[in-house]
C-alpha cells in the first residue's frame, strides 16, 4: 500500500505552445485525501485559461469521491473553455475511469509528455 501524495503546488510548464498547469498525485486517492486533491486542482485552474494536466501516473487506487473531484474539475474547465487532460498509466485505474465514463469527458494519456504534446497541437 502506498499512501496518498500530491505536489504542494501546481507545476507551471512553460513550453513552446504556451503555459500549462500540471498537478501530480500518487498513491491511494480516496475519501480521506480527496479534499487535498480538490484544493490543489482549484488552485491550478488559471484565470488566463492555461490548459490543465492532472498527472495520476503513480496512482494505485482511486475511489468514487476522487473521481467526483476529477469530474467536477473537467466540468469547470469545460465551462471556461479550457483544455484539460489526465495522465494515467495504471491499467486498473484506467479501467475504473472507463467504467464510469470519465474517458468520454476528458482525454487520458499514458504519459505526461503525450498529454503536453496533444495540448500543444490544440494551441
Amino acid at each position: 500500500m502506498r499512501s496518498f501524495y500530491v505536489a504542494e503546488e501546481p507545476i507551471v510548464h512553460d513550453g513552446s505552445a504556451g503555459k500549462a498547469m500540471i498537478v501530480a498525485a500518487g498513491g491511494e486517492v480516496d475519501y480521506a485525501s480527496s479534499s487535498k486533491l480538490r484544493n490543489l486542482l482549484a488552485s491550478a485552474i488559471h484565470p488566463d485559461g492555461a490548459p490543465l494536466i492532472v498527472d495520476l501516473s503513480d496512482v494505485t487506487f482511486i475511489d468514487s469521491t476522487a473521481i467526483g473531484v476529477l469530474a467536477k474539475t473537467v466540468s469547470r474547465m469545460s465551462e471556461m473553455e479550457c483544455a484539460m487532460a489526465l495522465v494515467c498509466g495504471n491499467p486498473r485505474v484506467l479501467r475504473i475511469f472507463q467504467m464510469v465514463g470519465l474517458d468520454e469527458m476528458v482525454a487520458i494519456y499514458d504519459s505526461r509528455s503525450e498529454a503536453l504534446g496533444s495540448l500543444a497541437e490544440l494551441g
